[in-house]
């Protein structure tokens, strides 16, 4: 009965001591820096920088729009994309815009699927498709 009775005794003591996901010295970084653990660690805010220079880097970095108006040119597809990769065109037709991640995006309409691969600097690659067939092909990009 004793014995049952210490194991309970511990069994609740871990239960009930607070457990901490960061300790005091990174938590003092965080505030000071104004990052949360989820921007520091994505790398988007820097804890060894104060407050004012990560706002600093953000609003610079906001400047650079990699989302800006685009065509797309081959011998089958003529396509344009443009505010923000809301409003999209394929071979004058409207069409849409599918964001599959923050990298890559595909414009569907008139028959065809166009997937872009794009990173801070803009579209990197940009690539045609039928929806039926076989057909597809590489598209020249050029940024406005």
């Amino acid at each position: 009965m004793k014995t049952q009775l210490i194991w309970i005794a511990l069994m609740l003591t871990v239960a009930t001591t607070p457990a901490h996901a960061i300790n005091a010295h990174y938590r003092a970084q965080l505030e000071r820096s104004g990052c949360t653990e989820m921007n520091a660690n994505d790398g988007s805010c820097d804890i060894h920088k104060t407050k004012a220079q990560n706002a600093a880097q953000h609003s610079t970095a906001a400047g650079h729009d990699p989302l800006r108006e685009a065509t797309f040119t081959s011998d089958a597809v003529n396509a344009t994309i443009s505010n923000g990769f809301f409003n999209a065109t394929i071979n004058g037709k409207k069409a849409t815009v599918k964001r599959l991640n923050a990298h890559f995006y595909e414009i569907h309409g008139n028959g065809f699927v166009i997937s872009l691969s794009i990173d801070e600097n803009g579209i990197t690659a940009a690539s045609w498709n039928k929806t039926t067939g076989r057909n597809h092909g590489i598209l020249q990009v050029s940024q406005n």
